[in-house]
């Protein structure tokens, strides 16, 4: 490994020296910088930026008054970001007195210095709803008062509905990396935003550098994250000496170590366990006579299967059972995959930043799978038992149990159709069979309840007891959810961020 960085610094010296590179020269580059509390680390930091080349620094937090003064000293441009992460229109229109008081003291902090020449108001807004920039124009309005202070936000996008300039995070993943493309664009700065494979690369990084060389972008000045930038120094010390060359040199060259580039890989997990749930029901098929039999009576002579039940002709619970686990772990990956096909990283990020509670098991894709799994399963066990106890010639779990759960058995096609359209860009049907497979589990309480009042003294009182105030209690929630604007908005912010 000494061999390697020896020779690897001795080329980089020889390259930077002799054969000029395409990359543009004198890119201005900046760091996003998650400020180090202790005092001496940070002047330690600050002083490495400036023997990098950096000039410009972003800053959620506010320095201490012996941070400024030496960020003064050593000239740098710094951005101050006021931390407000995926806001939407209430966020501003209806703020709490925290955010009040956040907004006043980073804002008057900021404006005090003068190495500080541009001002953050957001991060990834819902910047497509024009009653955001209503809510946000009065803050807007008072800080454009400073003429020197340029404001700005942090966006995906390039086409934005405001002349607000953006820091555009560009994302770079092992399936674009090679193809990137800027457009024209008044950007405040380019941020550079490795997917995680990525993270310890420098040809992905070198790539978005070309790219930022064209005549529409050039000048525009990069960011990279403080995070990124100190492991990338640490792996490869000598990387220093390119970034020097990047900020200084006329002809700045950057060799590149020996790496390779991960090949874009699918998530597999849907499909592994969509194979095990097939298997599970093949080797129940093959080992359950009983289930085996009864497998389509229910579609093919519903009156014949219903009798059996409530007769008590199949006593076993296994086959209802597993049949509930399969619905609810089919249902879970449905959810999972319309996630992951729906919404992109950062949208993801946005969606649990607004329902923090979903991100009990994580802040990612595996939560929505867990959450569903739980909530699909403590359904069922909760609408078997009032089933149960509502009627009274029933006198096991399983016979109610069983009629619930043979026609979730359809679900194993819906669900099979949504997970194989999961490493597609298509996003009707994966929707379209999600919501199938809900409603279907949702109406087979109402059909298991038809069906069990044919056993009833009276009809009208079981359904009075079961069916109707369920159907109403269902309507009620689809009205209130509905009406939560908040909810929507956040859904259209984390849908716009992919």
């Amino acid at each position: 490994m000494a061999f390697f960085q020896s020779r690897f610094f001795i080329i980089t010296i020889l390259l930077l020296g002799l054969f000029p590179s395409l990359l543009y020269a004198q890119q201005q580059v900046g760091v996003h910088w998650d400020m180090p509390t202790n005092s001496q680390t940070t002047q330690k930091q600050l002083e490495q930026f400036d023997q990098l080349g950096i000039t410009i620094i972003e800053v959620n937090q506010l320095p201490q008054k012996d941070t400024w003064t030496l960020i003064d000293s050593l000239g740098f441009q710094v951005y101050g970001n006021l931390g407000i992460d995926f806001p939407i229109s209430d966020t501003f229109a209806n703020p709490d007195s925290t955010l009040i008081q956040n907004i006043e003291r980073k804002s008057n902090s900021f404006l005090s210095q003068s190495s500080v020449r541009a001002i953050g108001i957001f991060n990834f807004g819902n910047i497509y709803n024009p009653t955001f920039w209503q809510a946000i124009d009065p803050i807007v309005s008072q800080l454009k008062q400073v003429d020197r202070i340029t404001l700005y936000q942090k966006s995906l996008s390039y086409d934005t509905p405001s002349a607000l300039p953006s820091v555009i995070s560009v994302p770079v993943t092992s399936s674009n990396w090679n193809s990137l493309a800027f457009k024209t664009t008044n950007a405040q700065a380019y941020l550079y935003n490795p997917a995680s494979e990525l993270h310890s690369l420098l040809t992905p990084f070198k790539r978005f550098l070309e790219s930022i060389d064209k005549p529409q972008a050039k000048n525009t000045p990069i960011i990279v994250e403080s995070e990124w930038l100190f492991s990338t120094l640490e792996k490869y010390p000598q990387f220093s000496e390119i970034l020097k060359s990047i900020t200084t040199d006329q002809d700045p060259a950057f060799p590149l170590p020996q790496e390779e580039v991960p090949v874009p890989s699918n998530n597999v997990f849907p499909i592994i366990m969509l194979f095990i749930i097939w298997l599970t029901i093949g080797l129940h098929y093959n080992m359950s006579p009983l289930y085996r039999k009864s497998l389509f009576r229910y579609f093919t002579a519903h009156k014949f299967f219903i009798n059996d039940i409530f007769k008590r002709l199949i006593r076993s619970p296994f086959p209802s059972v597993i049949i509930l686990i399969q619905n609810a772990l089919l249902i879970a990956l449905s959810a999972y995959s319309l996630f992951i096909n729906l919404f992109g990283p950062v949208g993801q990020h946005a969606f649990f930043y607004h329902f923090s509670t979903l991100s009990t098991f994580g802040d990612g894709p595996l939560s929505i799978f867990l959450w569903t799994l739980a909530i699909i399963l403590l359904f069922s066990l909760l609408e078997i038992i009032w089933l149960f106890v509502t009627h009274k010639r029933i006198n096991s779990l399983t016979q109610i149990a069983t009629i619930f759960s043979w026609p979730l058995q359809i679900n194993l096609l819906f669900c099979t159709i949504v997970i194989t359209f999961f490493t597609t860009t298509s996003t009707f049907t994966p929707i379209l069979f999600t919501s199938l497979a809900l409603i279907l589990f949702i109406a087979s309480y109402i059909f298991t309840a038809i069906d069990l009042s044919r056993f009833s003294h009276s009809k009208l009182f079981y359904h009075l007891k079961t069916s109707i105030p369920y159907s109403l209690a269902i309507l009620a929630f689809l009205g209130w959810v509905i009406n939560q604007e908040q909810w929507k908005e956040v859904i259209k912010l984390a849908l716009n961020l992919t």
